[in-house]
């Protein structure tokens, strides 16, 4: 079960707790300050967390207005905060046979969210021989899963549970770099996580898309 009000990492809620723990730390066992600091660990984590329910409320009305504004009829949607942050947000909606995409930052000028469609493709995840796999993606995607077959032994799946980059694309794995891939090995079906290169020029750009998203919402 998950609230979805923040992010998996957030640093506007972690450096601060940080700071204050750090300082208390060097204060004397029995100050006031490090009973001043270490309170305020509380009270700001209090804080951020009505701060996030509040920003929930707003984008979640935001996305539903779009949904309808767009005639994306959606049997299930939900709202997430985009990585290190609770400013931008993307929201996420399934119909029949399709999962819509978008971004919304609560610092952008207007209400409009541009969705990026992608088909689910049902009938790959039906058609695969690892069921056992496959059942248990369907669990923990709650429903918001890709399938991409590009290789005959090989399913790609993408739990959207992650989220998206910053910014979106018709391309699925240049919009979620987390997928599990279903893959038949030594006559027996095996399933593994595909993550994104560890490299400095990947991690500066997506660190740019996402300021970029805070400032601006939907690319």
């Amino acid at each position: 079960y998950a609230l979805n009000n923040m992010s998996i990492a957030d640093l506007c809620l972690t450096v601060p707790i940080l700071l204050f723990l750090i300082i208390a730390i060097f204060c004397k066992n029995n100050s006031e300050w490090r009973k001043v600091f270490n309170g305020s660990i509380i009270i700001y984590s209090l804080a951020y967390f009505t701060f996030s329910f509040f920003n929930k409320i707003v984008v979640t009305e935001k996305v539903e207005a779009s949904l309808q504004k767009n005639n994306i009829s959606s049997v299930q949607y939900m709202t997430n905060p985009q990585i290190l942050n609770n400013i931008a947000w993307y929201g996420i909606a399934r119909d029949r046979d399709s999962l819509f995409v978008g971004s919304y930052s609560l610092l952008q000028n207007t209400d409009d969210i541009r969705w990026q469609g992608y088909a689910i493709n049902d009938s790959l995840m039906n058609a695969s021989y690892s069921v056992e796999d496959v059942n248990s993606l369907l669990w923990f995607s709650n429903g918001y899963y890709l399938a991409e077959q590009k290789h005959k032994d090989t399913l790609n799946v993408y739990t959207i549970k992650f989220g998206p980059n910053a910014k979106t694309s018709p391309s699925l794995a240049e919009t979620f770099q987390f997928n599990y891939k279903l893959y038949k090995e030594k006559d027996k079906w095996q399933m593994g996580m595909t993550e994104p290169p560890r490299d400095a020029k990947l991690f500066k750009k997506s660190w740019n898309d996402l300021i970029e998203v805070i400032k601006y919402g939907s690319p």
